[in-house]
């Protein structure tokens, strides 16, 4: 399996400034995965379910500096996918908890 070092490593050297650059500006901004799942009107447990996994892996999840590539995009996707007014999973059918 692939970490976002090992991506970022195989990048040209223009791009992986610019990577770290853009990865700066998010730092600066202090936007989290918590952050990104708050922001949806989303619970840890609503967010397991969509994943597939423990809430508590969810909370170890937002608590990582260091992860698989293929998890962060799976956690990002799904808080930013447009599909979670589905009943039970946030949007307009889901709770006010964060």
């Amino acid at each position: 399996m692939r970490t976002l070092n090992d991506v970022i490593g195989k990048l040209p050297p223009a791009r992986q400034q610019k990577v770290e650059t853009r990865a700066r500006e998010l730092i600066a901004e202090e936007l989290t995965l918590q952050d990104i799942r708050k922001a949806q009107k989303l619970t840890q447990e609503q967010m397991a379910t969509v994943l597939n996994i423990g809430q508590d892996s969810i909370s170890r999840l937002e608590k990582r500096s260091d992860m698989m590539l293929s998890t962060m995009r799976s956690y990002i996707e799904t808080g930013t996918s447009p599909h979670l007014g589905k009943p039970g999973i946030g949007g307009a059918a889901g709770s006010d908890e964060t």
